[in-house]
């Protein structure tokens, strides 16, 4: 019985030890937390500061969040400026020197990616505009998939102990998503060249990954509620060139675009943006696929309905 004891004792704290060892990783937004996950495997936990229906441009500070940086090893953000409002202020608060900026424990991974509209003259009077260009690069899985052996590399950095198992399940996941990405493509490719419209500029690399082709938003100015003049001209525009679908995020108010579709004959497109915003959206995979299955039976309604 002492024998058994003092094995259940070592067992235990063998157990604590590794579980000590893991990395603690925080990232902006629940598609970066899902990703971190697949890749860390039981070496990371991980937390994200946006919950899934919450719009990533903005995020309350609460104490809870720098509590949880105080003890992180990484932060991973999307970049781009979509977290500058609240993520800088974050890190300053945890005083914790290992997530700087320009540490091995901040990833910005936005470094790697060619970004899309980016404004020819951005200033407070034209709204939410990003001056380095649109950061929802995460709705683009061909973008996700090359961003994929970066976060194995960080991790492998910060624990070189574990880095077969990280290079291991990132290039398991790049397959996975890869051949996913060419159902989606076969799924999608009837349909490029749609013209379509969204409430906000979310899915910009969406649009452009699979040849749809935005023809406006309800917002005149990013971030600013639309006027009843502009709608009034986003109602014109979409009669004229009867565009089928509008895409709206979940988090934004949808009486705008509602107005837009009912007074149109376009069909309002309520979307995730975000892993877990939905249910059977529970990772990166299920969200994107949520996505082009909804549009896809929009555009099937829509034929219906005309």
């Amino acid at each position: 019985m002492r024998v058994l004891s003092l094995l259940t004792i070592v067992l235990a704290l063998l157990s604590a030890r590794d579980t000590r060892a893991q990395l603690n990783v925080m990232t902006t937004t629940t598609d970066l937390a899902d990703l971190v996950r697949t890749i860390g495997g039981e070496f990371v936990t991980v937390d994200a500061f946006c919950k899934a229906n919450q719009d990533p441009h903005y995020v309350q500070t609460r104490p809870s969040l720098i509590v949880k940086l105080r003890k992180a090893d990484l932060v991973v953000a999307v970049g781009l400026d979509l977290e500058a409002g609240w993520l800088p202020l974050v890190i300053r608060g945890a005083r914790n020197p290992k997530i700087r900026p320009g540490t091995p424990g901040h990833l910005d991974l936005s470094q790697w990616i060619e970004p899309l509209a980016i404004p020819a003259n951005a200033n407070a009077s034209q709204g939410h505009l990003h001056p380095r260009g649109n950061p929802h690069y995460w709705l683009d899985p061909v973008r996700m998939a090359a961003l994929v052996p970066h976060i194995a590399d960080r991790l492998s950095t910060l624990d070189s102990a574990h880095t077969a198992s990280f290079k291991g399940n990132a290039q398991a996941f790049t397959r996975k998503l890869r051949t996913k990405i060419q159902s989606w493509d076969a799924k999608m490719n009837p349909y490029r060249g749609t013209e379509v419209l969204g409430y906000h500029d979310t899915f910009t690399y969406f649009h452009a990954c699979y040849g749809l082709k935005a023809v406006g938003t309800l917002e005149n100015k990013p971030g600013i509620p639309p006027s009843p003049r502009h709608l009034s001209q986003v109602i014109a525009k979409a009669k004229q060139q009867r565009v089928p679908v509008i895409f709206h995020e979940a988090f934004h108010d949808k009486k705008p675009s509602g107005l837009v579709a009912d007074r149109s004959g376009a069909i309002l497109l309520v979307l995730p943006v975000s892993v877990g915003a939905v249910p059977g959206a529970d990772n990166y995979i299920a969200l994107i696929d949520n996505i082009v299955d909804q549009f896809i039976a929009a555009m099937a309604e829509h034929r219906r309905d005309d």
